[in-house]
């Protein structure tokens, strides 16, 4: 696929298409949706595929997306504000650590393929073949088999050409749902893609990371009492371990934040501002 005109005659959302009579022109059928998994929905001929995030990038791509769509009502709005909104839970499709509490009990499944984006960011060729093994034996040995083909489908996957292709035109849906969706509201764009306001680009930067940018140790506080309560329920906070400890570290080792919004550890200003003292107390002598 080459255009997004492509892929959405592909694909279906189950909260706002019918989906009873889909048939796709591929060998399997798309389907993907905002709701939680749920074994009481799930059927075992169905393949299940869930992509979990870091909560923190989570919350940064979230909110981005509600000041860049005017449908959501919160162009206005603050980032502070927001991760309030986050941690209650009270938005969207309901609280995002049920919802990866719900994906992530059910990661044994023989039919679901739980991953998270950390992990397909760091080996994408790796979660490439994985994804592909799982949906079929004979999709697997076919990107193994074809180096040529592999690397065409990593090139594909990148955020870079993907940010190209699925953008989704919020004036004439390229699905006759989508148009019947979008006709109940004109929904635009603040930043729209290649300036236009119709247009709205699901990929943005693609990246690890980005809520570092956003983040104030306060809000990293809320976000870690929330975390701590989600703790009670499920242990799925384990896989990012990592930017956890790195969270713990900027919160109660108490950072400042420089002009540029980065973070910087006052024991290192301290630590630094008295040896500047101490060469000046030293040359003055």
């Amino acid at each position: 696929m080459t255009t997004y005109q492509e892929f959405a005659k592909e694909w279906r959302i189950l909260e706002y298409m019918d989906v009873k009579d889909y048939s796709s022109s591929l060998p399997l059928r798309t389907l993907i949706t905002h709701l939680p998994l749920d074994k009481r929905t799930m059927t075992e001929e169905g393949k299940y595929v869930y992509l979990a995030r870091n909560p923190w990038d989570v919350c940064v791509s979230f909110y981005l997306m509600m000041i860049n769509l005017s449908n959501f009502k919160f162009q206005d709005g603050t980032f502070e504000d927001f991760v309030d909104t986050f941690v209650n839970g009270n938005f969207g499709y309901g609280d995002y650590f049920e919802h990866v509490a719900a994906g992530y009990a059910h990661r044994e499944e023989p039919n679901v393929l739980f991953l998270t984006y950390e992990e397909l960011k760091k080996n994408t060729r790796e979660v490439v073949l994985r994804l592909a093994y799982f949906l079929g034996e004979q999709y697997g040995r076919a990107l193994e088999k074809d180096e040529a083909f592999l690397q065409r489908v990593l090139e594909r996957s990148k955020p870079e050409y993907m940010r190209n292709v699925v953008v989704v035109d919020l004036s004439a849906g390229d699905n006759p749902q989508w148009n019947e969706a979008f006709s109940r509201e004109r929904i635009t764009c603040i930043e729209g893609h290649e300036g236009e306001e119709n247009k709205y680009s699901y990929v943005r930067n693609g990246k690890v990371g980005s809520w570092k940018d956003y983040f104030s140790p306060a809000l990293l506080r809320k976000m870690e009492h929330r975390i701590l309560e989600a703790e009670k329920q499920s242990s799925f906070m384990d896989l990012w371990k990592d930017i956890r400890e790195f969270v713990t570290h900027l919160v109660f080792d108490k950072p400042t934040m420089t002009q540029e919004g980065k973070y910087v550890y006052l024991d290192f200003v301290d630590a630094f501002v008295e040896a500047i003292l101490a060469m000046e107390t030293t040359s003055s002598t």
